[in-house]
């Protein structure tokens, strides 16, 4: 999920039925696939010591 997720039509829409219920959505975080950190000037980076890391 993105920093915009409230508003977004990414991979939880789908165009042949739409929104997916948050009923429908279950599971828990596993890995931290990409992250990244926003600097005051609108800039941001990659935090490459936590992608791939394991969340417990």
């Amino acid at each position: 999920m993105g920093d915009n997720r409230d508003n977004s039509t990414d991979c939880r829409v789908r165009p042949d039925f739409g929104t997916i219920s948050l009923k429908s959505v279950f599971g828990r975080a596993g890995m931290i696939f990409l992250s990244r950190a926003r600097a005051p000037n609108g800039d941001s980076s990659l935090l490459l010591e936590r992608i791939g890391k394991i969340v417990r």
